[in-house]
């Protein structure tokens, strides 16, 4: 939201510099993100009259003028074709320096002597507008100092909209500031001129100035040019207009132009620049319509019916889908209720007759149907976050008012004000102690209810306890903690002590908090690893991204009916194409050894039903190890994370099986987890073309776990205590020449189901391939650790266990003992 200091000052008069002015603001929570100083190039600058205009001999397009300023006379070429004798323009005289440093001079243009340049307003830093030279009001007298006429066509000089003298606003030698606020969605009560005027009253105590709105009607009642029908009473709070006929479509004067581009908005036309002044200055969207475009005098807010169309301002055909909220006429869509009109109904050079419409729609309504046409507008904007229902009416009167003035045109007697669903007081009760108590500081009641009424609340007694009642332009008040924040950013934030926590975390955090959640999160986080928070939702394009099949499940994803953009339509059903967008952003700002995590929940469309799980991901990437000593990080590092995870959940029975089907895991290098025949989780390094579409140039490895599933074993798997053994363990080496093809993996599985109660742990320390190896073999070395906890273990009896187990492996996989 930019906001024009001098329009501002318009509103309350503001004795504070620029600094004090913008540290005070964004104090209060109204951040100041830029702010640009105004200052209009006119110092030198003369009114001269055109005293003869011919064609130039060798153009079409330029004209030879010959002008007087003063007593003094100049000979000239214009590019403005349309100049004509009589009228008093702005001219820079030889000498004069241009903003751009470039000086005026006598020279030659296409053989012809020109004397000077005949300015436009954008040349002067007066407008955004370049169509052709300034024109004065007739009657300007010639020779004068272009400040001196201006004053009262620009507020910038002096005067305000209405004519009257104003205070001199601290702009340290410039005509106009603009800030740039940044607001918090909550705070549209100060997306307006009128709405930060009212903000730093409460600040400063400073009166807040109102327009006095007065305009003359005629005896024509509205009734008989216009009626109004609300189907939807639920969408549609409140619909008023008022008829203007016969008036004139022009270009707005100076002051109105100037206060719209200061505002950002580009001038169109008087009637339309009003209501687009109106709604930077009150922050009430208005819409003017060309009463001769509504067919049947009759403005219907309904519901679209399907397939109808509306071609918008921005020449855009858009067609419905039956949810939107439209205003109509007997023949069909006249305007998006609350976001756009429509191009047909539009006021134009031709018009003569409008009607224009102050309303309040639902936010709701107005958001959905912004997101699914794709339009974001200034009245969308404020109608999105909620606008002052009480003042629709005001806001009409006060358009009507200048467009009355700056278009002329007869204002039919009264106003059409339907208002299905009357405004109604919040009150919400505001506890003193408990204001004291959430802030940290003793507040005293005289004080907390200060800050209220500064703020145009009305506080009553009831009790022990009082009664607010906020503004209705303050829709963001529901509840007493947002009376409280409102005394805390009137007090000061910087009021308000800091003080350090301390106590003592307890040990045992209960099952409804998460204990298992933070449980993961703490061991991911002690494992060197950082979290990432990414959106749960997800672009189209992302399933192609992992080379996912067609018929993938990973592409049922739930579908948004309202997205905020394209790339954010679907619910995610994996938390790896978010994990490998972070790891890309990250190299790409040379951060290249990462290890990330993150815990977070995925969404499946099965048939129309959506079924939620949370899952643990976890990347591995770039270089491990020390200065002296680096290697690329792998599998291996990745997998040493996921047992170790399970083993602190106390998971010991589970299997790695490899797998080729993953599309984003490299073939051969990838493998699937199970527990009791249910899998719990998939590990693996990605596939290099995957690595290539998320433009990661190095190797990265994953693991996907499924919490829920673990949560479930995690608590079946009670921890079972015993007795440090008392008798010594013995340890043996087994080295088997295998088929390189077989999982190591098996092979502990084929031990496993012996169910021999002397082996306390077994440990694959090495696998070798290579010279010495025959090829499509591998060499295996197992290490066992024997114990007893009733007797000391003899070499005879672990000799016979030990070769028991040695030709069971040789027997069921071919094995050779090496």
């Amino acid at each position: 939201m930019n906001i024009s200091l001098e329009w501002l000052s318009e509103y309350i008069d503001i004795e504070l510099g620029l600094d004090e002015l913008s540290s005070l603001l964004t104090n209060a929570g109204l951040e100041i993100e830029g702010l640009e100083y105004k200052k209009p190039a006119i110092e030198g600058i003369l009114t001269a009259r055109i005293e003869k205009v011919s064609n130039h001999p060798d153009s079409e397009k330029l004209k030879l003028c010959n002008v007087s300023v003063g007593a003094d006379e100049y000979k000239l070429v214009c590019g403005d074709s349309s100049i004509k004798v009589g009228e008093i323009v702005p001219i820079a005289l030889p000498g004069y320096k241009l903003p751009d440093g470039s000086v005026i001079k006598k020279t030659k243009v296409r053989g012809a002597d020109s004397e000077g340049m005949l300015c436009s307003e954008k040349e002067l830093g007066l407008s955004e507008e370049n169509a052709g030279v300034m024109r004065l009001p007739e009657g300007t007298e010639s020779g004068k100092e272009i400040g001196q006429v201006i004053t009262g066509l620009s507020p910038m000089f002096g005067l305000n909209a209405s004519g009257a003298p104003k205070k001199s606003v601290s702009l340290a030698g410039y005509s106009d500031s603009v800030f740039e606020v940044g607001l918090t969605p909550n705070r549209s009560d100060c997306l307006s001129i009128l709405g930060v005027a009212r903000e730093l009253s409460a600040l400063t105590g400073f009166k807040v100035h109102s327009h006095e709105i007065s305009f003359d009607e005629s005896t024509r009642s509205v009734n008989e040019d216009i009626d109004v029908i609300i189907e939807e009473k639920t969408t549609c709070s409140r619909y008023t207009a008022r008829v203007i006929k016969r008036i004139k479509v022009a270009k707005s004067p100076l002051w109105l132009r100037q206060r719209l581009e200061s505002a950002g908005v580009r001038p169109i036309n008087n009637v339309v620049d009003v209501t687009n002044y109106v709604l930077m200055e009150m922050g009430q969207p208005l819409h003017a319509f060309d009463l001769a475009r509504i067919e049947g005098g009759k403005i219907t807010v309904r519901k679209a019916r399907k397939k109808e169309f509306l071609k918008t301002l921005d020449g855009i055909e858009r067609t419905f889908c039956g949810d939107e909220l439209l205003i109509a006429d007997n023949k069909g869509p006249l305007a998006l209720a609350g976001i756009m009109g429509g191009l047909d109904s539009s006021v134009t050079d031709g018009t003569t007759d409008i009607v224009i419409e102050s309303a309040h729609f639902i936010p709701e309504t107005v958001r959905k149907t912004s997101r699914k046409q794709g339009i974001h507008s200034e009245s969308s904007h404020r109608f999105e976050r909620g606008v002052d229902l009480v003042a629709v009416p005001d806001a009409l009167d006060r358009a009507a008012m200048l467009i009355s003035q700056l278009a002329g045109g007869k204002i039919s007697k009264g106003m059409i004000d339907s208002y299905p669903m009357p405004y109604e007081n919040k009150e919400i009760r505001f506890r003193t102690q408990s204001c004291s108590d959430v802030l940290g500081i003793e507040m005293s009641a005289d004080e907390s209810l200060a800050y209220l009424r500064k703020l145009n609340m009305e506080v009553t007694l009831n009790g022990e306890e009082y009664l607010v009642v906020p503004p209705p332009y303050r829709v963001d008040i529901e509840r007493e903690i947002d009376l409280i924040e409102e005394v805390a950013r009137l007090k000061g934030y910087s009021e308000i002590p800091v003080e350090n926590l301390s106590g003592v975390m307890p040990d045992r955090i209960s099952e409804n908090s998460g204990s298992l959640i933070l449980l993961i999160k703490r061991f991911m986080a002690d494992s060197g690893f950082n979290e990432l928070i990414n959106y749960t939702f997800q672009a189209p394009g992302d399933m192609d991204m992992l080379g996912l099949g067609d018929i993938d499940p990973l592409r049922d994803r739930p579908k948004l009916i309202n997205p905020i953009s394209e790339e954010l339509s679907l619910m995610r059903s994996t938390l790896i194409s978010g994990m490998l967008n972070s790891a890309s952003f990250n190299l790409k700002k040379q951060n290249r050894a990462l290890n990330l995590f993150e815990l977070g929940k995925v969404f499946r469309d099965d048939g129309g039903q959506i079924t939620e799980s949370r899952r643990l991901s976890a990347l591995i990437t770039g270089d491990k190890g020390t200065l002296l000593w680096k290697r690329e990080g792998d599998i291996y590092d990745i997998k040493g994370v996921l047992e170790n995870l399970l083993d602190l959940l106390n998971i010991k029975e589970y299997n790695f099986v490899n797998c080729s089907d993953i599309s984003y895991l490299h073939p051969g290098r990838g493998a699937r987890v199970f527990v009791c025949g249910k899998e719990i989780a998939l590990i693996g390094e990605i596939h290099p073309s995957v690595t290539e579409n998320f433009d990661l140039r190095q190797k990265a490895c994953i693991f996907d776990l499924n919490i829920d599933a673990v949560s479930l074993l995690s608590k079946e798997n009670n921890i079972k205590f015993s007795d440090v053994p008392p008798f010594p363990f013995v340890e043996r080496d087994m080295a088997l020449m295998l088929d390189k093809s077989l999982p190591s993996n098996d092979i502990m599985q084929l031990i496993g189901g012996l169910h021999i109660d002397l082996i306390e742990n077994i440990d694959i320390f090495d696998q070798f391939e290579g010279e010495g190896i025959e090829d499509g073999k591998k060499s295996l070395a197992i290490r066992f650790r024997y114990r007893s906890s009733k007797e000391t273990l003899t070499d005879e009896k672990v000799n016979e266990v030990h070769n028991a187990i040695v030709a069971h492996l040789v027997d069921k996989t071919g094995a050779i003992l090496r």
